[in-house]
Protein backbone atom coordinates (compact mmCIF):
# COMPACT_ATOMS: atom_id res chain seq x y z
CA UNK A 1 0.00 0.00 0.00
CA UNK A 2 2.79 2.54 0.91
CA UNK A 3 4.35 2.03 -2.63
CA UNK A 4 1.40 1.51 -4.80
CA UNK A 5 -0.11 5.16 -2.84
CA UNK A 6 3.53 6.73 -3.36
CA UNK A 7 3.52 6.01 -6.97
CA UNK A 8 0.42 7.13 -7.68
CA UNK A 9 0.69 10.37 -6.01
CA UNK A 10 4.60 11.01 -7.10
CA UNK A 11 3.48 11.03 -10.60
CA UNK A 12 1.19 13.60 -9.99
CA UNK A 13 3.64 16.00 -8.06
CA UNK A 14 6.65 15.10 -8.77
CA UNK A 15 8.20 15.97 -5.46
CA UNK A 16 9.96 13.51 -3.36
CA UNK A 17 8.97 15.58 -0.44
CA UNK A 18 5.60 16.41 -1.07
CA UNK A 19 5.06 13.04 -1.55
CA UNK A 20 6.56 11.69 1.87
CA UNK A 21 4.24 14.35 3.88
CA UNK A 22 1.65 13.24 1.87
CA UNK A 23 1.40 9.80 2.22
CA UNK A 24 4.31 9.14 4.77
CA UNK A 25 2.24 10.48 7.46
CA UNK A 26 0.22 7.00 7.73
CA UNK A 27 2.00 4.31 5.68
CA UNK A 28 5.32 5.04 7.71
CA UNK A 29 3.31 4.43 11.35
CA UNK A 30 1.27 1.73 9.46
CA UNK A 31 4.65 -0.25 8.47
CA UNK A 32 6.30 0.01 12.22
CA UNK A 33 2.84 -1.24 13.83
CA UNK A 34 3.38 -4.32 11.89
CA UNK A 35 6.63 -4.95 13.18
CA UNK A 36 9.11 -3.37 10.44
CA UNK A 37 12.26 -1.38 11.44
CA UNK A 38 11.39 2.01 11.17
CA UNK A 39 14.77 2.31 9.45
CA UNK A 40 13.46 0.23 7.10
CA UNK A 41 10.05 1.81 7.28
CA UNK A 42 11.57 4.99 6.27
CA UNK A 43 14.02 3.68 3.81
CA UNK A 44 10.88 2.35 1.93
CA UNK A 45 8.84 5.55 1.84
CA UNK A 46 11.38 7.79 1.14
CA UNK A 47 12.52 5.06 -2.45
CA UNK A 48 8.70 4.84 -3.24
CA UNK A 49 8.22 8.61 -2.55
CA UNK A 50 11.24 9.40 -4.87
CA UNK A 51 10.38 6.87 -7.43
CA UNK A 52 7.07 8.70 -8.07
CA UNK A 53 9.83 11.33 -10.18
CA UNK A 54 10.08 9.18 -12.91
CA UNK A 55 6.46 8.41 -12.95
CA UNK A 56 5.32 8.79 -16.88
CA UNK A 57 2.51 10.82 -15.66
CA UNK A 58 5.18 13.37 -14.13
CA UNK A 59 3.23 15.58 -16.68
CA UNK A 60 4.30 19.12 -15.63
CA UNK A 61 7.74 18.71 -15.30
CA UNK A 62 10.13 16.87 -16.20
CA UNK A 63 8.86 15.25 -18.83
CA UNK A 64 8.41 18.75 -21.05
CA UNK A 65 12.45 19.10 -20.81
CA UNK A 66 12.76 16.19 -21.59
CA UNK A 67 10.88 16.58 -25.13
CA UNK A 68 12.77 19.88 -25.45
CA UNK A 69 16.91 18.66 -25.09
CA UNK A 70 15.88 15.91 -26.71
CA UNK A 71 13.41 16.65 -29.91
CA UNK A 72 10.63 13.98 -29.09
CA UNK A 73 7.23 14.72 -28.60
CA UNK A 74 5.64 13.85 -24.87
CA UNK A 75 4.02 10.90 -25.82
CA UNK A 76 7.20 8.90 -26.46
CA UNK A 77 8.84 10.12 -23.16
CA UNK A 78 5.39 8.58 -21.64
CA UNK A 79 5.73 5.39 -23.32
CA UNK A 80 9.69 4.82 -22.86
CA UNK A 81 9.20 5.67 -19.13
CA UNK A 82 6.39 2.88 -18.15
CA UNK A 83 8.47 -0.12 -18.03
CA UNK A 84 11.28 1.53 -16.07
CA UNK A 85 8.44 2.71 -13.61
CA UNK A 86 7.63 -0.24 -13.10
CA UNK A 87 10.67 -2.43 -12.98
CA UNK A 88 11.49 -0.10 -10.33
CA UNK A 89 8.49 -0.79 -7.99
CA UNK A 90 8.71 -3.82 -9.00
CA UNK A 91 12.38 -4.60 -7.75
CA UNK A 92 10.72 -1.72 -3.98
CA UNK A 93 7.89 -4.68 -3.59
CA UNK A 94 10.32 -7.56 -3.92
CA UNK A 95 12.65 -5.80 -1.34
CA UNK A 96 9.59 -5.18 1.32
CA UNK A 97 8.75 -8.70 0.13
CA UNK A 98 11.72 -10.28 1.40
CA UNK A 99 12.59 -8.27 4.43
CA UNK A 100 9.08 -9.49 5.42
CA UNK A 101 9.26 -12.88 5.09
CA UNK A 102 12.70 -12.23 7.59
CA UNK A 103 11.64 -10.50 9.99
CA UNK A 104 8.18 -13.21 10.00
CA UNK A 105 5.61 -10.63 9.64
CA UNK A 106 1.89 -10.53 8.39
CA UNK A 107 -0.25 -8.23 6.57
CA UNK A 108 -3.39 -6.65 7.99
CA UNK A 109 -6.49 -8.12 8.90
CA UNK A 110 -9.73 -8.10 7.01
CA UNK A 111 -11.64 -5.93 9.28
CA UNK A 112 -8.95 -3.43 9.20
CA UNK A 113 -8.68 -3.32 5.01
CA UNK A 114 -10.54 -0.98 3.64
CA UNK A 115 -13.37 -2.44 1.33
CA UNK A 116 -12.16 -1.41 -2.42
CA UNK A 117 -15.71 -0.74 -3.22
CA UNK A 118 -17.04 1.29 -1.06
CA UNK A 119 -13.92 3.76 -1.48
CA UNK A 120 -14.52 3.85 -5.36
CA UNK A 121 -18.22 4.40 -4.56
CA UNK A 122 -17.86 7.40 -2.15
CA UNK A 123 -14.70 9.13 -4.13
CA UNK A 124 -13.80 7.24 -7.26
CA UNK A 125 -15.08 10.28 -9.19
CA UNK A 126 -11.55 12.01 -8.28
CA UNK A 127 -9.92 9.81 -10.34
CA UNK A 128 -11.52 11.43 -13.22
CA UNK A 129 -9.24 14.62 -13.74
CA UNK A 130 -6.10 11.89 -13.32
CA UNK A 131 -7.56 10.44 -16.96
CA UNK A 132 -8.21 13.69 -18.01
CA UNK A 133 -4.86 15.43 -17.71
CA UNK A 134 -3.20 12.36 -19.50
CA UNK A 135 -5.45 11.80 -21.96
CA UNK A 136 -4.78 15.41 -23.04
CA UNK A 137 -1.45 15.04 -23.35
CA UNK A 138 -1.56 11.73 -25.15
CA UNK A 139 -3.71 14.18 -28.05
CA UNK A 140 -0.57 16.18 -28.29
CA UNK A 141 -1.82 19.42 -26.16
CA UNK A 142 0.24 21.74 -24.27
CA UNK A 143 1.07 20.85 -20.78
CA UNK A 144 -0.69 23.99 -19.69
CA UNK A 145 -3.86 23.20 -21.40
CA UNK A 146 -3.74 19.79 -20.14
CA UNK A 147 -2.90 21.35 -16.70
CA UNK A 148 -5.97 24.17 -16.55
CA UNK A 149 -8.42 20.95 -17.77
CA UNK A 150 -6.93 19.33 -14.32
CA UNK A 151 -7.82 21.96 -12.66
CA UNK A 152 -11.50 22.86 -13.61
CA UNK A 153 -12.07 18.82 -13.91
CA UNK A 154 -11.10 18.41 -9.52
CA UNK A 155 -13.13 21.28 -9.23
CA UNK A 156 -16.11 19.96 -10.98
CA UNK A 157 -15.60 16.54 -9.45
CA UNK A 158 -15.27 17.37 -6.07
CA UNK A 159 -18.50 18.94 -6.25
CA UNK A 160 -20.38 15.85 -7.66
CA UNK A 161 -18.66 13.35 -5.58
CA UNK A 162 -20.86 11.39 -3.17
CA UNK A 163 -18.25 12.60 -0.25
CA UNK A 164 -19.07 16.02 1.00
CA UNK A 165 -16.12 16.20 2.99
CA UNK A 166 -13.91 16.31 -0.45
CA UNK A 167 -16.07 19.47 -2.14
CA UNK A 168 -13.93 22.46 -3.23
CA UNK A 169 -15.34 25.43 -1.39
CA UNK A 170 -14.74 29.24 -2.44
CA UNK A 171 -12.16 29.07 0.52
CA UNK A 172 -10.84 25.85 -0.60
CA UNK A 173 -9.88 27.01 -4.13
CA UNK A 174 -8.47 30.15 -2.84
CA UNK A 175 -6.16 28.60 -0.68
CA UNK A 176 -5.39 25.91 -3.16
CA UNK A 177 -4.07 28.61 -5.45
CA UNK A 178 -2.55 30.21 -2.59
CA UNK A 179 -0.45 27.43 -1.74
CA UNK A 180 0.26 26.63 -5.53
CA UNK A 181 1.69 30.10 -6.26
CA UNK A 182 3.84 29.60 -3.08
CA UNK A 183 5.22 26.37 -4.07
CA UNK A 184 6.05 27.37 -7.88
CA UNK A 185 8.21 29.98 -6.12
CA UNK A 186 10.69 27.41 -5.46
CA UNK A 187 11.00 25.94 -8.44
CA UNK A 188 11.05 29.22 -10.29
CA UNK A 189 14.19 30.72 -8.09
CA UNK A 190 15.80 27.26 -8.61
CA UNK A 191 15.42 27.36 -12.64
CA UNK A 192 16.60 31.29 -12.61
CA UNK A 193 19.75 29.84 -11.22
CA UNK A 194 20.34 27.25 -13.37
CA UNK A 195 19.96 29.48 -16.31
CA UNK A 196 22.99 30.97 -15.03
CA UNK A 197 24.45 27.38 -14.84
CA UNK A 198 23.38 26.81 -18.33
CA UNK A 199 25.15 29.46 -20.01
CA UNK A 200 28.67 29.55 -17.48
CA UNK A 201 28.44 25.28 -18.63
CA UNK A 202 27.91 26.67 -22.48
CA UNK A 203 30.13 29.58 -22.58
CA UNK A 204 33.34 28.06 -20.99
CA UNK A 205 33.18 24.68 -22.34
CA UNK A 206 33.34 23.44 -19.32
CA UNK A 207 30.84 20.73 -19.90
CA UNK A 208 33.07 18.99 -23.37
CA UNK A 209 35.79 19.13 -20.81
CA UNK A 210 34.24 17.30 -17.80
CA UNK A 211 33.11 14.72 -20.56
CA UNK A 212 36.80 14.67 -21.93
CA UNK A 213 38.57 13.92 -18.54
CA UNK A 214 36.01 11.21 -17.33
CA UNK A 215 36.09 9.33 -20.74
CA UNK A 216 39.71 9.35 -20.45
CA UNK A 217 40.06 8.72 -16.75
CA UNK A 218 38.27 5.98 -16.63
CA UNK A 219 39.50 4.36 -20.49
CA UNK A 220 36.24 4.75 -21.99
CA UNK A 221 34.94 1.36 -20.29
CA UNK A 222 31.26 2.20 -20.26
CA UNK A 223 30.38 0.42 -16.80
CA UNK A 224 33.28 2.72 -15.36
CA UNK A 225 31.72 5.71 -16.54
CA UNK A 226 28.32 4.97 -15.23
CA UNK A 227 29.70 4.67 -11.99
CA UNK A 228 31.37 7.83 -12.01
CA UNK A 229 28.25 9.66 -13.69
CA UNK A 230 25.99 8.24 -10.69
CA UNK A 231 28.50 9.87 -8.27
CA UNK A 232 27.99 13.31 -10.02
CA UNK A 233 24.37 13.18 -10.36
CA UNK A 234 23.94 12.27 -7.04
CA UNK A 235 26.29 15.17 -6.22
CA UNK A 236 25.11 17.78 -8.30
CA UNK A 237 21.21 16.89 -7.33
CA UNK A 238 21.00 17.33 -4.01
CA UNK A 239 17.96 19.88 -2.76
CA UNK A 240 17.13 20.56 -5.69
CA UNK A 241 13.05 19.84 -7.28
CA UNK A 242 12.61 17.40 -10.46
CA UNK A 243 12.68 20.50 -13.36
CA UNK A 244 15.86 21.75 -11.94
CA UNK A 245 17.87 18.77 -11.08
CA UNK A 246 17.06 17.36 -14.91
CA UNK A 247 18.20 20.47 -16.61
CA UNK A 248 21.71 20.46 -14.08
CA UNK A 249 22.27 16.77 -15.25
CA UNK A 250 21.39 17.09 -18.44
CA UNK A 251 23.24 19.72 -19.56
CA UNK A 252 26.76 18.81 -17.61
CA UNK A 253 26.65 15.00 -17.32
CA UNK A 254 24.11 13.29 -19.83
CA UNK A 255 26.82 14.47 -23.20
CA UNK A 256 29.16 11.93 -21.21
CA UNK A 257 27.26 9.28 -21.63
CA UNK A 258 26.49 9.80 -25.32
CA UNK A 259 30.00 10.43 -26.11
CA UNK A 260 30.57 7.10 -24.73
CA UNK A 261 27.90 5.78 -27.16
CA UNK A 262 24.84 5.33 -25.25
CA UNK A 263 21.68 5.78 -26.40
CA UNK A 264 20.49 9.87 -25.91
CA UNK A 265 16.87 8.93 -24.59
CA UNK A 266 18.99 5.64 -22.27
CA UNK A 267 21.58 8.59 -21.20
CA UNK A 268 19.23 11.32 -20.27
CA UNK A 269 16.65 8.17 -18.46
CA UNK A 270 19.95 7.72 -16.34
CA UNK A 271 21.02 10.81 -15.47
CA UNK A 272 18.13 12.35 -14.18
CA UNK A 273 17.23 8.70 -12.04
CA UNK A 274 20.31 8.70 -10.03
CA UNK A 275 19.29 12.86 -9.99
CA UNK A 276 15.98 11.75 -8.61
CA UNK A 277 17.30 9.72 -6.04
CA UNK A 278 19.66 11.82 -4.51
CA UNK A 279 16.63 12.91 -2.74
CA UNK A 280 17.12 9.21 -0.60
CA UNK A 281 20.64 10.07 -0.49
CA UNK A 282 22.57 12.09 2.96
CA UNK A 283 22.59 15.42 2.19
CA UNK A 284 25.25 16.72 4.71
CA UNK A 285 24.29 18.51 7.72
CA UNK A 286 21.05 19.42 6.14
CA UNK A 287 18.36 16.38 6.42
CA UNK A 288 18.49 12.69 5.35
CA UNK A 289 15.79 11.99 3.48
CA UNK A 290 12.53 13.53 2.97
CA UNK A 291 10.52 14.03 5.81
CA UNK A 292 7.16 14.93 6.80
CA UNK A 293 6.04 17.07 9.04
CA UNK A 294 4.04 15.13 11.65
CA UNK A 295 3.71 14.99 15.14
CA UNK A 296 5.44 11.33 15.37
CA UNK A 297 9.00 11.77 13.84
CA UNK A 298 10.65 9.21 11.67
CA UNK A 299 13.01 8.07 13.71
CA UNK A 300 15.56 7.10 11.09
CA UNK A 301 16.40 10.19 10.15
CA UNK A 302 19.57 10.16 12.66
CA UNK A 303 20.35 7.54 10.73
CA UNK A 304 19.87 8.76 7.65
CA UNK A 305 23.47 7.50 5.76
CA UNK A 306 22.42 3.63 6.46
CA UNK A 307 18.41 4.84 5.10
CA UNK A 308 19.93 5.82 2.05
CA UNK A 309 22.37 3.50 1.34
CA UNK A 310 19.12 0.65 1.76
CA UNK A 311 17.03 2.44 -0.57
CA UNK A 312 20.11 2.86 -2.87
CA UNK A 313 20.52 -0.81 -2.95
CA UNK A 314 16.51 -1.21 -4.06
CA UNK A 315 17.06 0.11 -7.23
CA UNK A 316 19.37 -0.61 -10.52
CA UNK A 317 18.47 1.91 -13.06
CA UNK A 318 21.45 0.51 -14.73
CA UNK A 319 19.75 -1.98 -16.52
CA UNK A 320 18.16 0.82 -19.12
CA UNK A 321 21.47 1.60 -20.50
CA UNK A 322 22.84 -1.90 -21.48
CA UNK A 323 18.79 -2.81 -22.28
CA UNK A 324 17.86 0.57 -24.35
CA UNK A 325 14.61 -1.94 -25.58
CA UNK A 326 13.01 -1.03 -21.74
CA UNK A 327 12.47 2.47 -22.96
CA UNK A 328 10.76 1.24 -26.52
CA UNK A 329 13.92 2.13 -28.43
CA UNK A 330 16.55 0.79 -30.32
CA UNK A 331 16.31 -0.69 -34.33
CA UNK A 332 14.85 -4.34 -33.34
CA UNK A 333 12.86 -3.44 -30.86
CA UNK A 334 9.64 -5.78 -31.03
CA UNK A 335 6.93 -7.41 -28.85
CA UNK A 336 8.58 -10.54 -28.39
CA UNK A 337 12.21 -8.89 -27.58
CA UNK A 338 10.46 -6.09 -25.07
CA UNK A 339 9.10 -9.18 -23.35
CA UNK A 340 12.25 -10.81 -23.33
CA UNK A 341 14.10 -7.92 -21.76
CA UNK A 342 11.18 -7.43 -18.95
CA UNK A 343 11.12 -11.01 -17.72
CA UNK A 344 15.13 -11.20 -17.72
CA UNK A 345 15.09 -7.92 -15.80
CA UNK A 346 12.64 -9.07 -13.43
CA UNK A 347 14.31 -12.45 -12.79
CA UNK A 348 17.77 -10.23 -12.12
CA UNK A 349 15.64 -7.68 -9.81
CA UNK A 350 14.57 -10.51 -8.03
CA UNK A 351 18.12 -12.31 -7.95
CA UNK A 352 19.63 -9.04 -6.57
CA UNK A 353 16.68 -8.67 -4.12
CA UNK A 354 17.68 -11.68 -2.41
CA UNK A 355 20.88 -10.98 -2.31
CA UNK A 356 20.51 -7.79 -0.80
CA UNK A 357 18.24 -9.25 1.82
CA UNK A 358 20.82 -12.07 2.49
CA UNK A 359 17.43 -14.26 2.86
CA UNK A 360 15.04 -16.28 0.50
CA UNK A 361 13.36 -19.42 2.41
CA UNK A 362 15.96 -18.76 5.19
CA UNK A 363 19.12 -16.93 5.42
CA UNK A 364 21.61 -17.55 2.22
CA UNK A 365 24.48 -19.47 2.40
CA UNK A 366 27.67 -16.83 1.25
CA UNK A 367 28.28 -18.79 -1.82
CA UNK A 368 24.53 -18.84 -2.95
CA UNK A 369 24.44 -14.76 -2.30
CA UNK A 370 27.24 -14.53 -4.55
CA UNK A 371 26.10 -16.15 -7.01
CA UNK A 372 22.59 -14.38 -7.05
CA UNK A 373 24.89 -11.51 -7.72
CA UNK A 374 27.13 -13.22 -10.70
CA UNK A 375 23.44 -14.02 -12.23
CA UNK A 376 22.19 -10.54 -11.79
CA UNK A 377 24.94 -9.03 -13.12
CA UNK A 378 24.81 -11.46 -15.73
CA UNK A 379 20.80 -10.58 -17.08
CA UNK A 380 21.60 -6.94 -16.94
CA UNK A 381 23.62 -7.34 -20.06
CA UNK A 382 21.72 -8.09 -23.35
CA UNK A 383 22.48 -11.69 -25.14
CA UNK A 384 20.99 -14.70 -24.98
CA UNK A 385 24.55 -15.98 -23.86
CA UNK A 386 24.76 -14.46 -20.99
CA UNK A 387 20.91 -14.68 -19.88
CA UNK A 388 21.04 -18.61 -20.49
CA UNK A 389 24.66 -18.25 -17.79
CA UNK A 390 22.48 -16.18 -15.71
CA UNK A 391 19.72 -18.22 -15.27
CA UNK A 392 21.93 -21.40 -14.91
CA UNK A 393 23.54 -19.94 -11.89
CA UNK A 394 20.08 -18.77 -10.40
CA UNK A 395 18.99 -22.26 -10.94
CA UNK A 396 22.15 -23.26 -8.83
CA UNK A 397 22.00 -20.84 -6.35
CA UNK A 398 18.36 -21.83 -6.15
CA UNK A 399 18.74 -25.74 -5.56
CA UNK A 400 21.40 -25.13 -3.39
CA UNK A 401 19.28 -23.04 -1.09
CA UNK A 402 15.81 -25.66 -1.32
CA UNK A 403 18.49 -28.70 -0.40
CA UNK A 404 19.27 -26.63 2.21
CA UNK A 405 15.84 -25.63 3.80
CA UNK A 406 14.54 -29.16 3.19
CA UNK A 407 17.56 -30.66 5.88
CA UNK A 408 16.82 -27.70 8.15
CA UNK A 409 13.37 -28.04 8.06
CA UNK A 410 13.22 -31.48 9.68
CA UNK A 411 15.49 -30.46 12.40
CA UNK A 412 13.20 -27.66 13.03
CA UNK A 413 10.30 -29.68 13.60
CA UNK A 414 12.04 -31.82 16.43
CA UNK A 415 13.39 -28.92 18.40
CA UNK A 416 12.07 -28.98 21.71
CA UNK A 417 9.41 -26.14 22.28
CA UNK A 418 9.96 -22.75 23.86
CA UNK A 419 8.38 -22.42 27.31
CA UNK A 420 7.49 -18.65 27.11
Amino acid sequence: MAVISSALTGSLSGSAVANVATTGTFTIPLMKSIGLSPRFAGAVEATASTGGMIMPADYGRSRVHHGGFLGISYTTIVIAAIVPALLYYAALIMAIDLEAKKQGLKGLSKEHIPQVKAVLKARGLLLLPLVIVIGTLLMGKTPIYAGFLGIVSIIVASWITPDSTVRMTPKKIAEALNEAARGSIQVTIACAAIGVIICVVTMTGIGSTLAFNIVSMTNNTLWMILLVVMLVCIVLSMGLPSTALYIVVAVTVSPILIKAGVMPLAAHFFVFWFGALSNITRRWRWQAIPQPASPAPIRCKPRGMRCGWRCRALSFPFILVYNPALLMQGEDVGVFSIIHMIVTALVGIYALSIASANFWLMKTHWLERLLFIIAAIMLIKPGLLTDLAGAALIVSAGVMHLLRYKQRAPLAANLPESNE
